[in-house]
């Protein structure tokens, strides 16, 4: 199995760890701070930037944000 090495805990660093580890890669994230917390800060994605976060997620949507799934039932 390949192993990737992950340095930050921060957003791109937990993506990019996130999306290794769905490809079949062992992630190891190492973080200099003793826990992980939420920023202070707010994320705004205009619908096109909304494509990556889907792709990262696993959505079978094709990364289209105007397509969402059909409501369960």
């Amino acid at each position: 199995m390949r192993t990737a090495v992950v340095v930050g805990a921060a957003m791109s660093g937990l993506a990019a760890a996130g999306a290794l580890s769905r490809t079949g890669w062992r992630v190891v994230v190492l973080e200099r701070a003793e826990r992980v917390a939420a920023p202070r800060a707010a994320v705004v994605l205009r619908p096109n930037g909304q494509r990556d976060p889907d792709r990262l997620r696993g959505d079978d949507r094709g990364g289209r944000p105007d397509r969402r799934p059909a409501a369960e039932t």
